[in-house]
């Protein structure tokens, strides 16, 4: 998605934000300014991960896209919780979410989140190979050429495109889109906020033909 285009979305919901007399009223917008500025920071690091690939920067795209990887796992986890809430069901809550490692966070997502056989073994297969790589890191037996060549074979970003990060990015989005649509019917989701996110909305939509679909809507758990 055209990043120049993400961030206006943004600063018009800012100036409504700022332009709001009502503090309740600005506390929602500002809420929604942040779940669309986490959106934003997602599409600048996948920006970010193809130039550090394309550049044969191997060892930093790995690292990049292991804290990527946990970022949305995070925010799906996160997401998941407050749309529970919002349906008045019991969601387990993950302590110390920020502690947590990706094994455990990957497991959680599986067994609490999202029900996708295909896209937790590419998690875990994920997993594996990042701590195998990072461990050859620091050890002086292995050549720094031979692990990013290891990183190269086995971390092409567009199979993980593909096989992960879209797939998160659909998910993420399907969970944000029913949180809207619960708050809209509820009354408690600022006229401005609408407007924006049904802007951005089309954007994405247009952007990823494939979220039209209703397939993914089905492995959702909440």
């Amino acid at each position: 998605m055209d990043l120049n285009k993400y961030k206006a979305i943004i600063d018009e919901l800012v100036l409504a934000k700022n332009s709001e007399k009502d503090p309740q009223e600005k506390i929602k917008l500002e809420n929604f300014e942040n779940t669309l500025k986490e959106g934003f920071r997602t599409i600048e690091i996948q920006s970010r991960l193809q130039d550090l690939y394309y550049a044969g920067r191997f060892i930093e795209y790995m690292c990049l896209l292991s804290q990527y990887i946990e970022f949305e796992i995070k925010r799906i986890i996160v997401s998941s919780q407050q749309l529970s809430t919002l349906l008045g069901k019991k969601f387990i809550n993950i302590k110390d979410l920020e502690e947590k490692t990706l094994g455990v966070l990957i497991n959680f997502f599986n067994k609490y989140c999202i029900d996708d056989n295909n896209l937790t073994i590419k998690l875990r297969e994920f997993n594996k190979l990042r701590r195998k790589v990072i461990h050859k890191l620091f050890d002086i037996k292995f050549e720094i050429k031979e692990i990013e060549n290891e990183i190269d074979k086995n971390f092409n970003l567009i199979a993980y495109l593909r096989d992960i990060i879209n797939p998160l990015g659909f998910y993420l989005y399907i969970i944000t889109n029913k949180i809207v649509a619960i708050k809209e019917k509820n009354g408690i989701i600022p006229k401005e906020a609408k407007s924006v996110f049904e802007k951005l909305r089309k954007d994405i939509e247009e952007l990823y033909p494939d979220l039209k679909k209703k397939d993914a809507e089905k492995n959702i758990k909440i």
